[in-house]
């Protein structure tokens, strides 16, 4: 802000309004540089009229983006995450078509949208995969060619618990691990 300085009262006048105009600016809108020069966060209003707060990635104007260019945008859906945690699992099956189910409880009383993943050991392999609806960890049989579903994990959201469902589709066969989960809740509309 300058410093106001002597002169008629037209122009005294003038530089306290551009010195209030300059505050109610500032006050608005805060527009911070990383170490290149580059704007990569506005908090406040921005050109188009939005209230809130953009970030941009490295070498990008937060400013001058657009929506699918930044990093983070909160006057864009944003899904957050309302509870993590992990489990333990070691099924043997004792005969074909083993089932068993991990229950995870929560409390927003409807089917959240869930995350998770999985160090998987089967039949002495290792991997780590997304837990999605029915993956199966099976392998193609050598006789025939035909994938063979020799074990699957699955997740199911209902309104307060999340089950996750190990099949194994062969006797003595052992599926273990640890199992991720994050469940997630929209938060902005």
């Amino acid at each position: 802000m300058p410093p106001i300085t002597n002169g008629d009262l037209g122009s005294v006048v003038n530089q306290v309004n551009q010195n209030i105009a300059q505050q109610n600016t500032d006050s608005i809108t805060k527009i911070f540089k990383d170490d290149a020069g580059t704007r990569r966060v506005l908090l406040g209003k921005g050109a188009d009229g939005f209230y809130g707060l953009k970030v941009s990635p490295e070498g990008t104007d937060v400013y001058s983006a657009t929506d699918d260019e930044l990093i983070f945008n909160s006057s864009q859906d944003v899904f957050k995450i309302v509870q993590t945690g992990s489990f333990n699992f070691s099924d043997t099956a004792s005969g074909n078509n083993y089932t068993n189910t991990y229950t995870v409880a929560h409390s927003l009383g409807f089917p959240p949208l869930v995350f998770a993943s999985g160090n998987i050991s089967f039949n002495g392999s290792s991997s780590r995969l997304a837990i999605l609806p029915w993956i199966q960890l099976g392998s193609t049989s050598a006789a025939t060619g035909v994938d063979i579903v020799s074990a699957m994990v699955s997740s199911s959201s209902f309104d307060n618990q999340i089950d996750f469902r190990i099949d194994i589709g062969a006797n003595a066969q052992t599926l273990s691990g640890t199992i991720k989960y994050y469940i997630l809740q929209e938060s902005a509309s």
